[in-house]
């Protein structure tokens, strides 16, 4: 799949898709400076990822989805931790279920695409890179859809989002 080929690190890309209220998932309510550790475990967590100590780091996440069970941000690195580590339906069924608890969640869409292209399926990449580019028009997704339609051949559609995004 298409994360550290190209792409670069994925965690750059969902800042930027993400808005305030998806920022905001990433702490949760409770005490205060609950949602100070919760991002802290998250970012120690993208850490391990990044490293590929992935059984390390899903189960850092699972402590952090214990204490907080609808936390998306954690939801959808856990997912890319299961994407890097070659678990393509474990990542999957964590991203579906960050857009049941967030229909909005851009970077969701954008990472299940990336899947779907993984496995030839470019209808469904191009429905879901379509629907994020409706929830947010912003050049890093242009650019991804642009990718997505070069890779697939159809080069006059891709030049034209590559254009867009830049």
């Amino acid at each position: 799949i298409g994360f550290g080929d190209g792409y670069g690190e994925p965690w750059p890309l969902w800042g930027n898709c993400m808005n305030r209220q998806e920022r905001r998932a990433k702490g949760v309510k409770g005490k205060k400076g609950d949602s100070v550790i919760v991002g802290e475990a998250i970012e120690i967590a993208r850490n391990l990822t990044r490293k590929r100590l992935y059984d390390d780091a899903r189960n850092l996440y699972l402590k952090i989805l214990k204490f907080s069970p609808e936390n998306e941000i954690a939801l959808l690195d856990l997912g890319i931790a299961a994407i890097r580590d070659n678990k393509l339906d474990e990542a999957e069924a964590l991203l579906n279920q960050t857009l049941r608890i967030n229909p909005r969640q851009c970077a969701s869409l954008v990472v299940l695409a990336d899947i779907r292209m993984a496995r030839f399926d470019l209808d469904g990449a191009v429905r879901l890179m379509e629907k994020a580019l409706t929830l947010n028009p912003s050049p890093e997704v242009l650019n991804r859809l642009g990718v997505l339609f070069t890779h697939a051949g159809q080069l006059d559609r891709g030049r034209a989002y590559l254009e867009k995004a830049i």
